[in-house]
């Protein structure tokens, strides 16, 4: 059976001719957007590779972080710890030094006593 237009062209040549045009676009089409598929697909490994390697860096950098904090935060206690201990011993040099200020005190009177007594005689063994 022949097929025909109104014309009394036959179409199956003619459908055989579009089906094998459609065809071979197609084929053109689908290895084209192969082709995009894997130049896209080679640019997103790429990029995932790039990102990878940007999240091993940040976490290498968050993990020196962390020590560097926990090392700053062992000598923050350590330093805490120094500066009561020294602050204990000025409260105590202070305390020693107002002892000997009041003693100092006590032998300046005690002097001023002596030099009177001292004084005293003095002016006895010259009349």
């Amino acid at each position: 059976m022949v097929n025909t237009d109104a014309a009394g062209t036959d179409t199956t040549l003619l459908r055989a001719q579009l089906e094998a045009e459609i065809t071979q676009q197609a084929l053109v089409l689908f290895k084209d957007l192969r082709r995009e598929y894997s130049d896209m697909n080679e640019r997103l490994q790429t990029r995932v590779a790039e990102l990878e390697k940007q999240r091993a860096e940040h976490t290498q950098q968050i993990d020196d972080l962390a020590s560097s904090l926990k090392t700053a935060l062992r000598k923050e206690k350590e330093y805490q710890a120094t500066i009561r201990r020294l602050t204990r011993e000025v409260e105590d040099l202070i305390k020693d030094l107002a002892s000997l200020r009041n003693e100092n005190v006590e032998l300046s009177r005690e002097v001023a006593e002596l030099r009177q007594e001292v004084d005293g005689f003095r002016s006895v063994m010259r009349d």
